[in-house]
């Protein structure tokens, strides 16, 4: 009888990180703006367009000057405040993000860049102090 073949399974892949290292955003934040920008540049590229369509309708007299300026005017109005509230929501979900990731850092116990910093300081005082008692010790 030939003997049973073990199965291996593939060793399981690390999950991301909460923040790439070399740009040290968090990778959802950064999709997040990206489409943000992507939106942006849509309502910029639709000014264009909409003034374009605006100067047509006036030319062909469908619609008075005044009233296509206005409606220009309205409608860069909107597009600033869309932008506006656009940034407000990704502050706020930015913050959101870091308190998440904050909290989840805490629970897992690890250490804040400024704990490992304060500690850094603390071991380069001890030091020298371990160095002035050896050179006391030594004269």
């Amino acid at each position: 009888m030939p003997a049973a073949k073990k199965k291996t399974t593939p060793a399981p892949t690390p999950a991301p990180t909460a923040t790439a290292p070399e740009s040290g955003h968090n990778p959802i934040l950064k999709t997040l703006r990206s489409a943000l920008l992507i939106a942006m540049g849509t309502v910029a590229m639709g000014k264009e367009e909409v003034e374009a369509i605006i100067n047509r309708l006036v030319e062909k007299g469908e619609i008075a000057e005044k009233d296509a300026r206005e409606l220009l005017s309205d409608l860069l109005e909107r597009g600033k405040e869309l932008t506006e509230s656009t940034a407000k929501v990704e502050s706020k979900f930015e913050e959101l993000i870091d308190s998440r990731v904050e909290a989840v850092l805490d629970r897992l116990n690890v250490p804040s860049r400024r704990s490992v910093e304060e500690l850094g300081k603390k071991i380069a005082e001890l030091s020298e102090k371990v160095d002035e008692l050896s050179r006391r010790l030594t004269a």
